[in-house]
């Protein structure tokens, strides 16, 4: 009897040691994550500024190519290669053929059906679509057809209308072909973006109406992780088996979102293994455990931006003048900013080699460039208002401004206004679709303060998508000069290292001491985390690689 008892305990152990994919926390190897809040776990629908939701959703559903945080390079994901035509325009993808479509089913993770090319058209379709949900970012307007379909008459848009304009074919169950707007070199780059990743129909069916698909139990992922629970402040994602690349040891993630000025707190008092922080909560567990914290650079950019509608601030001169009057050091240091930069291409571009000189700041050619505009002794025509987000942030840089304005120039505060408005008040001014879209639109007011970050990972396409002055998302409406011109050229430029020597080329005829400054960076910031020492593979990047992880 004791035997037969030893052999039934060794065929349960070994049982036990071929499931590793189930929900018994007994064996499991797991990770507790703490992040602020998400607003949507829809690839489509998720903002630029959802950091929690990307983070869920880079590890949930997977696109052609993904981005690597140890490496900082773009990897094949579930495209397994790719080639392009001669014209650049033609993209043809070809899928790993062991790419599944996975679910939880009583606590352990199963293939539900192969991965294939009418996924990705599927979900094109619909991130396309004028209807709801429409991405957020228009990145997805690369695709030939796509802009044409978001912004036509609803009332014409059904299937056929899509498949007639849409560049998004079925060669066959593992090829897809992209047809592009024009040649990107950098598209690799664009397709780790949410909005380009397959969407399955048999999820999006669970909520017909445009509701909440990602139902535990029910929801299709083609990530490295697999959705196994849900509640209202909680989610837990189990390893995904069938993933191709198992290099991680983490079996199981439990995250539990908190407001921001809560997770410090919560990650002393849970003993949680990572935790994304703001800039307060990182300075606050620093005083304590400062080896927990690490850093990543941001690429958001905090810049003055001007509207070329006003004559004063359509005056190149006086851009200038406002611009090398700005002692950047000084400013980072009155507001308690991370770092001072000059250019969009900032510190989180490892790969980009920085120009010499951390920005210009020469106060008496700022006087020249002033008189040159016609204001000598800072004899303005009008009162210039500022128009900034209502936050005690940048409250704080508006009024550090018209210091050293006053300061550098001879400025009395009193020549300009500092106007308050709401997050997407703000982006719209800066986006130009306040009084570009309806003529009935007053004019813009002269200036905003605004925190801009790229949609993709290609740092060396950064400075276009910012300020190009036809297809940049800032819109001043300066005219277009040559370092358009010289951004037009080097996003063609397939080699990265060319184009990176052309962007540093145009980044100084926008931002140099002679600079037409379309808009002026100030401030970029930093990306804080702490991570328990145990945790490896850990990166406070975004977005997060759970399968990356090891303890």
């Amino acid at each position: 009897m004791r035997y037969a008892m030893r052999v039934i305990f060794a065929l349960c152990l070994l049982a036990a040691l071929l499931l590793p994919n189930t929900l018994n926390t007994a064996q499991t190897i797991s990770a507790s994550v703490l992040l602020p809040p998400f607003g949507s776990l829809d690839p489509v629908a998720l903002a630029p500024t959802d950091l929690s939701g990307r983070d869920v959703v880079e590890n949930l559903f997977a696109g052609l190519t993904r981005y690597d945080p140890s490496s900082n390079q773009v990897v094949p994901a579930l495209a397994e290669r790719w080639s392009v035509s001669a014209d650049g325009r033609e993209w043809t993808f070809t899928l790993r053929a062991e790419a599944q479509w996975v679910r939880v089913q009583d606590g352990k993770v199963e293939a539900v059906r192969p991965i294939v090319a009418g996924d990705f058209v599927f979900g094109l379709r619909r991130a396309c679509d004028a209807a709801i949900p429409n991405p957020v970012a228009k990145t997805v307007y690369i695709i030939s057809g796509c802009r044409k379909i978001a912004t036509a008459n609803p009332l014409l848009v059904d299937d056929v209308f899509i498949a007639r304009e849409l560049g998004a074919r079925v060669v066959n169950a593992r090829t897809l072909s992209l047809r592009l707007e024009f040649p990107a070199p950098m598209l690799p780059y664009l397709l780790t973006l949410p909005e380009f990743r397959p969407v399955p129909r048999e999820s999006v069916a669970l909520a017909p109406n445009g509701g909440d698909w990602a139902i535990p139990n029910a929801v299709l992922s083609s990530g490295a992780y697999a959705l196994a629970a849900r509640d209202a402040e909680s989610l837990t994602l189990l390893r995904n088996p069938f993933w191709h690349e198992q290099a991680g040891s983490i079996q199981q993630v439990t995250i539990t979102f908190a407001a921001a000025e809560a997770i410090p707190d919560l990650f002393t008092a849970r003993n949680a293994d990572f935790a994304r922080l703001d800039r307060n909560g990182a300075a606050r567990l620093a005083a304590t455990t400062p080896d927990f914290i690490i850093s990543a650079p941001s690429p958001a950019v905090t810049m003055l931006g001007f509207a070329a509608e006003r004559s004063i601030s359509l005056n190149e001169s006086f851009r200038r003048a406002l611009a090398l009057a700005i002692d950047r050091n000084a400013l980072a240091a009155a507001i308690g900013a991370v770092q001072p930069t000059w250019r969009l291409t900032t510190a989180a571009a490892a790969d980009m080699r920085l120009l010499p000189e951390a920005g210009v700041f020469a106060p008496e050619a700022a006087k020249a460039q002033l008189a040159a505009a016609g204001y000598a002794n800072c004899r303005l025509p009008e009162r210039v208002d500022l128009v900034i987000e209502d936050t005690p942030l940048m409250e704080a840089l508006a009024n550090a401004l018209l210091v050293q304005w006053q300061a550098n120039l001879g400025c009395p505060t009193s020549s300009f206004r500092v106007v308050k408005r709401n997050a997407e008040g703000v982006r719209r001014l800066a986006d130009g679709t306040f009084s570009t879209i309806r003529s009935t639109d007053p004019i813009r007011p002269h200036m905003w303060l605004y925190t801009w970050s790229p949609d993709h990972l290609d740092v060396t396409a950064w400075t276009g998508d910012g300020i190009h002055c036809r297809y940049g998302f800032l819109k001043s409406y300066v005219p277009c000069g040559e370092a358009d011109q010289v951004v037009d050229t080097a996003l063609l430029q397939p080699d990265l290292e060319i184009r990176a020597g052309s962007i540093e080329q145009a980044e100084a005829l926008y931002f140099g001491e002679n600079g037409t400054f379309p808009v002026v960076p100030l401030l970029s910031e930093a990306r804080f985390a702490a991570r328990r020492l145990a945790l490896q593979g850990t990166s406070a990047a975004a977005p997060l690689w759970f399968a990356a992880w090891s303890r």
